[in-house]
């Protein structure tokens, strides 16, 4: 009989069907949020008028770029990204809702606040949108150099063996058996609590009330049980900031509850990276060199999550001594959702091509 650990607790009442998601949560004076989003992955919107979706019956609210501008809400502010190409560094802050340009699919227009979901479709497609079609973003968002690459292609041209690797690893996407969701809760001492499927609430907390210029004793971020994460819910999205800044504007309780159709939409993805590797050895078979060319498909939006490579870069080499190493890693922006660290983070997938 095994003896020295800890029984699992949990078993019986996730089986049994007694566990508490967020959608659990969700009681008969909770409100509705969804949000309007872009069919295009790249466009100018020349025009959105909310006017008709207003007269829906249930509605309550709808909220574009301009109601959180108003509200003092700004974009979500990313590091400036790493340039040692000889490029300038920048950033690539992120609109809560879009106003004028779409950088990729999905992205969130007009937010509607209703009675009910089903308020929240007809709303929804009441709201009238013109765009136009743009070429796709693309571009050098970051580049970052490892090792000595003047010795390590020296190494390499002097090689008995030389083979090499190609690399590729496509954009994937967590597909949590629970989706991202919440609820936002006024608290009636002006607080806040924001309940949702998370698996860093302390991260969350911060996040949120440093977009809201708040104190972070002013938002309580409760996370139970979380249908699956691998990555994918481990920051503030811009759902997450603009459902807590409707309830607070509001003062009414609001659940946003996405369906699968709009999470594999709008959650961020992970991986993206294809490249070479060439690997040098002696005639003893020893390997004596590896160079590495890496590119990132960082997204619309980079970030340092989009850093997963940079930050294994020493997976190339493991545990052995390797005497000359180099890799340049670039990250290429591109009409796609921003990444994020989801499973297995910065390793790639390699199929062999001999010289």
């Amino acid at each position: 009989m095994r003896t020295g650990y800890v029984k699992r607790r949990e078993d019986v009442r996730l089986l049994t069907g007694r566990g508490r998601f967020v959608a659990d949560c969700v009681t008969d004076a909770t409100l509705h949020a969804g949000f309007l989003r872009s069919d295009f992955a790249s466009a100018k919107c020349l025009s959105l008028d909310v006017s008709a979706a207003r007269n829906v019956t249930g509605l309550v609210a709808v909220f574009t770029a301009e109601d959180l501008a108003a509200g003092g809400i700004g974009p979500m502010v990313h590091a400036d990204m790493p340039r040692e190409d000889g490029g300038v560094a920048g950033s690539f802050p992120q609109p809560i809702l879009c106003s004028a340009e779409i950088r990729h699919m999905g992205e969130p227009v007009a937010m509607a606040i209703a009675q009910s979901s089903d308020a929240i479709s007809d709303a929804i497609e009441a709201i009238e949108v013109e765009m136009d079609e743009t070429p796709p973003i693309e571009g050098v968002a970051f580049h970052r150099k490892f090792g000595n690459q003047e010795a390590a292609l020296e190494s390499l041209s002097s090689a008995t063996h030389r083979h090499r690797v190609s690399m590729s690893a496509p954009r994937a996407t967590a597909f949590s058996i629970e989706p991202r969701g919440a609820i936002a809760t006024p608290q009636e001492n002006g607080c806040l609590a924001y309940r949702c499927s998370t698996q860093n609430p302390f991260a969350l907390r911060e996040q949120i009330c440093r977009q809201m210029g708040w104190e972070t004793d002013r938002l309580r971020v409760f996370a139970e049980d979380v249908g699956g994460s691998f990555g994918l819910k481990s920051f503030m999205t811009r759902e997450d900031a603009a459902l807590v800044w409707a309830a607070d504007k509001l003062g009414r309780e609001i659940a946003w509850l996405p369906s699968r159709s709009e999470a594999m939409l709008s959650d961020s993805q992970g991986r993206g990276i294809t490249g070479h590797v060439e690997v040098g050895l002696d005639a003893d078979l020893k390997i004596i060199s590896v160079t590495a060319d890496i590119d990132i498909d960082a997204g619309a939006y980079p970030d340092r999550r989009a850093f997963g490579f940079m930050c294994n870069i020493n997976g190339l080499t493991g545990m052995y001594h390797i005497p000359n190493v180099s890799a340049h890693v670039t990250g290429q922006l591109s009409p796609r959702l921003p990444l994020v660290p989801l499973r297995g983070n910065g390793r790639a997938i390699m199929r062999l091509e001999l010289d």
